[in-house]
């Protein structure tokens, strides 16, 4: 006998619609939209690129945070 573990109410009232709308999730095309003739903050993202973008951000911030921390260190230890 297997368990059954759902996500949500949907997934237990309706399992053939709650399938069918995880297989598209992703139904956008992936490159911007209308990114020739408009800038950057008018051009259409689809989910990806603003998750994509977003973790690129985290990453960047936390490696600058890791640089000035290293070099703290670093300053530190050549003093003593």
């Amino acid at each position: 006998m297997s368990n059954t573990y759902w996500q949500g109410f949907g997934e237990v009232n309706d399992p053939e619609n709650s399938r069918k709308l995880s297989q598209d999730e992703f139904q956008e095309e992936l490159p911007f939209e209308g990114f020739d003739d408009k800038g950057l903050i008018d051009a259409k993202a689809p989910r990806r690129d603003f998750l994509k973008y977003l973790g690129f951000s985290r990453i960047f911030y936390v490696q600058v945070i890791m640089v000035k921390i290293y070099t703290k260190l670093i300053s530190y230890l050549a003093v003593s």
